[in-house]
């Protein structure tokens, strides 16, 4: 997992913040039963702003390929941005 946050503030709050947010998406994942293991936390702090994410994202929605999940929607509710992408169906392996 990956944090990004927007690119203001100072660079270290940013780097710690992004940090976190990775950080409480492995544990949310690791309690619904996938392997700690196989996860792992980074932040991206302001050398991956949310901005870009999102570029990227709108890109990504305009192609079409079976190697790539369709991206449906993306967006900011508050503080957080979010994407809605295609529901990959594959054996759930811990």
């Amino acid at each position: 997992m990956v944090g990004h946050i927007d690119n203001t503030g100072a660079e270290d709050m940013n780097v710690s913040l992004s940090q976190a947010r990775a950080a409480s998406v492995v544990k949310a994942l690791s309690q619904m039963g996938i392997a700690p293991a196989r996860l792992a936390a980074h932040g991206a702090g302001p050398y991956a702003p949310v901005a870009r994410l999102e570029r990227e994202a709108r890109a990504v929605a305009q192609l079409s390929h079976p190697n790539i999940l369709a991206i449906h929607d993306f967006g900011r509710q508050g503080d957080t941005a979010y994407a809605g992408m295609e529901l990959l169906k594959v054996p759930f392996i811990c």
